[in-house]
């Protein structure tokens, strides 16, 4: 009901109520000691699910905000309140899901070298359109989200090249060529 109403009114109190569920079911990886309270008590399987649904929503108030908003800076000094929710709850996502968020965003297509998928590369995109409108707590919002992909994706990286056994600086120089 939430997306539905979200689509027909365009409410940016439905993105809120959005970014309040993955502050409370959205967590940083399936071990239990990284969870919050509420997702504790889940188990593997159903943390998985948990996120498949979370992100489905995240997925679908994206495609809404994309349709209206169509990457026009007049129709983002329009609804000022709709892009700050939408990027406080980008943050909140990287916040409490930053490897779910960059594994989640390329599952519309396979990875290859160089090649930003298109829902992340749209995000990006208004990310830097939302830096022109003159609302400041819409650019803050803006600014949170930036602020927390740039930390979520270094720490991701390290992550990875730990665990490959290579040098972190050196995997980050590697995989940043996908935004040149």
């Amino acid at each position: 009901h939430l997306l539905s109403l979200f689509e027909a009114k365009f409410f940016a109190s439905f993105i809120y109520c959005g970014a309040i569920l993955f502050s409370e079911f959205g967590f940083v990886n399936y071990s239990s000691k990284h969870r919050n309270a509420s997702a504790a008590t889940l188990d593997q399987e159903a943390t998985r699910q948990v996120n498949d649904q979370l992100f489905s929503m995240l997925w679908r108030f994206s495609d809404v905000f994309f349709a209206r908003m169509q990457l026009q800076l007049p129709r983002f000094e329009e609804r000022p309140d709709v892009v700050e929710e939408y990027f406080y709850l980008l943050a909140k996502v990287l916040q409490h899901c930053p490897r779910q968020f960059i594994e989640y965003s390329f599952t519309d297509g396979e990875v290859q070298a160089g090649v930003v998928p298109e829902r992340l590369g749209r995000i990006l995109q208004a990310g830097l359109l939302g830096l022109s409108i003159t609302h400041k707590d819409a650019q803050k919002g803006v600014m949170n989200f930036i602020q927390k992909f740039i930390s979520a994706i270094r720490s991701v990286m390290h992550q990875v090249a730990g665990a490959a056994g290579a040098g972190p600086d050196a995997m980050l120089a590697d995989k940043a060529k996908i935004f040149h």
